[in-house]
């Protein structure tokens, strides 16, 4: 809500910008752009204003002042009442939050809190309120603190509170808000508003620099990119239905030939001139084709016209910038003229022979087709920037004419492979009944009108069919965007508003207690960058459990247990104690545990000297934990020797010291500090430590780690595995760190990870994250599988401290899209369309045969075949042919499927896809859509004929067998 909102703002000091000379009344200003821009003319009740002084100090209180109009919109009351009015001596206002002291009454200003409740809308005072703060236990337990906000008072009297004279002096900072009016959000009417928003600001600001206006105009242009992509990709649909509605023509051409035919050799006969009969079926085919365009383009308006109501657009508008505008208007005018002069041609074009071989001007047309998208293929994809900006340079004519092309040249090639086909089949078939004979033969000897109507099958099965194979790869893959994005059920992480890392809230065995079936997996995330010849590529490196890798564990989990080792404390220590002997400087010394959580604890032991013993207490979190490293450092960090402001050296500390055996409260602790390693400025050998400790490096003791000396397995992308060194040694940089690994196997990418990924083991990684600084390897994310169902549970406290994101809530996002919606919805229809046209080809194809092969059928009856005979001949002749279309339309279904997903990289909602695009069939829908289709043909045949040679002519024999 916050976004779809037009925002006017002036920040400053009343008093000082009166002495500027700026404007005298900010508010008429602002309204005046509001209203320019459409959002809220002069006096809407739309337009809101919201006023907040932030962090003030008033009667010894530190506050943050607010007031806005219409709070019963954006308040929610848990005691009280909304405040009323605002004035010096009672300002009434409502606490919605925070901590601290309540302002004092002070000469000038008395504060009167009348209720308490919560904001439900950030559209008044912006994203930036946030009332909610950690409790004192879990900052402690983080070692995060977020410092306390301070109460938020809001007033419901905005021009009272800001006429206060007590307050004039305060900078502050007052909103004019109105909803984005509908006008700009229209694709022919976004660039015009970001032109108006443009000039608004501009003249604001020429007004006073202490002017601002905030307007969705990126959120606005990427909607307009996006749906011009979707609209263009959308062409795919329309050059397949090209390619049908030509088919069509064809076919009202075949069926018209013999009729003109006959029609030309009369008017020569009656004494016309060739170029009169030209004439005339020129003048025929234009009147049927511009009819036929006229009638489709009116009825394509007032389809446009039902969808834009029922899309709560304006069917005016959308029509007007739409089918009517002048590229709808060319479009309906080529599809006549195309129309036209493929009636034309096939109508009056002679064939020509090359050999033995008829050449008509449609086999040369497919030729052309065919060279067309073998072009296309080889000039390579097209993506969302090409379809969304490209139109001038060919990108999405290309989209459109691919398909079309395809389609066209494979219902031609099935055409002419009728002939021989039928002539094949008239050999084996000699031996059966004469139904199958005859049909056989009639078809083989005639097969031009025949392969029209099997073009023509091909073309509208195959238009349906890849339309729904098209639907369901694009309707899979917003699953696998959803599964990209989100790689398990609900993946828990750290809320970065307030810092709070997913250990310090619950654990994993927690999380599988919510409800049965559940599973959660704790998840390491770091990046790094890894150098290779050219670019340095960004590498994010996870750690997963082997119950997450599944089959790939045992690739990574390989020698002896990873966990982090170290000295284990017991559970009812208080505090520990370390015997320390020092010979040499000061050294200062603090542990580092590991709690239970998982979570790591620094605590200072103190100042070691000769013969010292350190104490520190221990927090009830670091109980029960592991002592995992002792850091070393300056007595006083950063004291440099020298006069200021000269170059001198850090000081160092030097010396040896020798750790005693720790206990816990008197009790000997069962670990020992002798064989620990030392890391930075010291070495260590036996249970002597030599240090040399500065202020520029950390220095550490630590145990030995089951990591040390060894590469870490990795699982890595192609990308990744290209760059690693000889023996598949990857080294990845993270930060002041290096991780070595080696690459046991690539995988082509990974869930929630955009780019490259290297995957290892959990308590691997961790382990040796945290071997070489303690505390880097925590895991920051939990993967958790579950139902639907589990996800109140996850929202709701303490898990609500974490940000959730759900695998169920994106990809229902992703489907709810508006160009995700309308594509599925759009290629669903064309497939039904597509199936439906090629059934009314059938039978259009069947009532002109028993139109025209009226004699045929007379001479088969005097010949004896009776009705039952003849109508069977009839069904066989054409569900042999709706056979042939049908296996054709599948074929060409799958070629096209192929070609687009190849060259075109585009989602269902526009985007970039990610992973890519991958061709996946239905299959329960498509068999199902080609079962009833040919169930629905044979359906067709049957009624068709069903009534057909019921009653004979007098002087006909009718009895069967005569």
């Amino acid at each position: 809500a916050a976004q779809r909102v037009v925002r006017v703002t002036w920040a400053g000091v009343p008093t000082w910008e009166a002495r500027d000379g700026g404007v005298a009344a900010p508010d008429a200003a602002a309204r005046a752009a509001v209203a320019g821009l459409g959002a809220a003319p002069p006096g809407s009740p739309r337009l809101r204003r919201a006023l907040i002084l932030r962090e003030t100090r008033i009667g010894g209180a530190l506050v943050d002042l607010a007031a806005a109009d219409r709070l019963v919109e954006v308040v929610r009351l848990s005691s009280g009442r909304l405040p009323e009015g605002c004035r010096a001596e009672r300002c009434e206002v409502v606490e919605l939050g925070g901590r601290g002291l309540l302002p004092k009454p002070v000469a000038g200003l008395r504060l009167v809190v009348v209720g308490r409740g919560r904001l439900t809308s950030d559209v008044p005072f912006g994203s930036g309120i946030d009332r909610a703060g950690l409790s004192p236990e879990l900052q402690a337990a983080t070692g995060y603190h977020q410092p306390p906000q301070p109460p938020l008072l809001v007033a419901g009297d905005l021009a009272g509170l800001a006429a206060v004279p007590e307050l004039a002096p305060i900078y502050r900072s007052v909103a004019w808000i109105a909803p984005l009016p509908a006008a700009a959000a229209h694709p022919w009417s976004v660039n015009g508003f970001l032109r108006a928003a443009a000039q608004a600001r501009g003249g604001l600001e020429a007004q006073s620099a202490l002017f601002g206006l905030d307007a969705p105009v990126e959120a606005l242009a990427e909607a307009q990119a996006t749906s011009l992509a979707a609209g263009r990709r959308l062409l795919l649909v329309g050059g397949q239905a090209a390619a049908l509605l030509l088919a069509f023509a064809l076919l009202a051409a075949a069926g018209l030939r013999r009729e003109a035919e006959a029609t030309r050799q009369r008017l020569l006969w009656s004494g016309a001139r060739p170029w009169q009969g030209l004439l005339l079926a020129a003048s025929e085919a234009a009147g049927i084709a511009v009819a036929g365009a006229a009638a489709g383009w009116g009825v394509g308006v007032g389809v446009v016209a039902l969808l834009a109501q029922a899309a709560g657009s304006p069917p005016g508008a959308v029509v007007a910038h739409g089918v009517a505008a002048g590229g709808g208007l060319a479009v309906a005018g080529s599809a006549a003229a195309v129309a036209a002069l493929l009636l034309l041609v096939t109508l009056r074009a002679p064939e020509a022979r090359v050999g033995s071989l008829a050449v008509t001007p449609l086999d040369v047309a497919a030729l052309g087709a065919l060279v067309a998208v073998a072009f296309g293929l080889a000039r390579g994809g097209t993506g969302v920037a090409e379809l969304a900006g490209g139109a001038g340079r060919g990108e999405g004519g290309l989209v459109a004419l691919l398909p079309g092309l395809a389609a066209f040249a494979g219902a031609v090639l099935c055409g002419r492979l009728l002939a021989p086909g039928l002539r094949l089949l008239e050999r084996r078939v000699r031996a059966a009944g004469p139904a199958v004979r005859l049909a056989a033969l009639s078809l083989a000897r005639a097969p031009g009108r025949s392969a029209v109507t099997v073009g023509v099958l091909v073309a509208g099965v195959g238009f349906g069919l890849f339309a729904l194979a098209y639907r369901s790869t694009l309707d899979h893959h917003l699953a696998a965007e959803a599964r990209q994005q989100v790689p398990a059920d609900y993946v828990l992480t750290e809320d970065l508003a307030r810092l709070v890392p997913p250990q310090a809230v619950v654990s994993p065995a927690q999380l599988r207690r919510l409800a049965v079936g559940v599973s959660a997996e704790p998840v390491l995330r770091v990046y790094g960058d890894v150098n290779g010849v050219g670019p340095t590529a960004v590498a994010t490196v996870l750690g997963l459990s082997p119950s997450r890798l599944g089959r790939l564990a045992p690739l990574l989990h390989t020698g002896p247990d990873p966990a982090l080792r170290g000295i284990d404390l017991p559970v009812g220590g208080a505090e520990l104690t370390v015997p320390v002997a020092v010979s040499g400087d000061p050294v200062r010394i603090d542990v580092t545990v590991l709690t239970r959580a998982g979570l790591f604890v620094r605590l200072p032991l103190g100042v070691a000297g000769p013969g010292a013993v350190l104490r520190s207490r221990l927090p009830a979190e670091a109980r029960a934990g592991r002592i995992v490293a002792l850091g070393l450092e300056l007595p006083t960090r950063g004291r440099r020797r020298g006069s200021p402001g000269a170059a001198a050296p850090v000081e160092l500390a030097r010396g040896t010291l020798r750790l005693g055996a720790p206990t816990v409260d008197g009790r000997v602790l069962a670990g020992r500090f002798a064989g620990w390693i030392a890391i930075g400025d010291a070495s260590a050998r036996g249970g002597r430590v030599s240090y040399s400790v500065g202020n520029e490096l950390a220095t550490f003791l630590r145990a030995a780690q089951a990591t040390d000396g060894r590469r870490l397995p990795l699982l890595v992308t192609p990308r990744l595995a290209r760059l690693a060194a000889a023996g598949g040694t990857l080294v990845v940089r993270l930060g002041d760190q290096q991780l070595t690994g080696r690459v046991v196997g690539t995988l082509p990418r990974f869930p929630g990870v955009d780019g490259d990924a290297a995957v290892a083991d959990e308590a691997t990684l961790a382990t040796a994250l945290n071997a070489a600084a303690p505390g880097t390897g925590v895991p920051g994310e939990i993967w958790v599988t579950g139902p639907a169902g589990l996800e109140p549970a996850l929202r709701a406290a303490p898990l609500d401290l974490l940000a959730l994101a759900s695998r169920r809530a994106v990809e229902h996002e992703l489907r709810a899209e508006p160009a995700a919606r309308g594509t599925l919805v759009a290629l669903s229809s064309a497939g039904l369309v597509g199936l439906l046209l090629a059934l009314l080809a059938l039978g259009s194809a069947l009532a002109a045969d028993l139109r025209d092969e009226r004699g045929e059928l007379f001479d088969l009856e005097a010949q004896g075949f009776g009705p039952r005979r003849l109508r069977a001949h009839l069904r066989l002749r054409a569900l042999l042919v709706a056979g042939v279309g049908l296996a054709g339309g599948c074929a060409l279904a799958a070629a096209l499927g192929a070609l687009v997903v190849r060259t075109v990289a585009a989602t269902a909602g526009a985007r970039a896809p990610q992973p890519p695009l991958a061709l996946s069939l239905a299959w329960p829908e498509l068999v199902g859509a080609a079962v009833g289709f040919a169930l629905l043909a044979a359906a067709l045949v049957w009624l068709a004929l069903a009534g057909t040679f019921r009653r004979a002519a007098p002087g006909r024999v009718v009895e069967e067998g005569a």
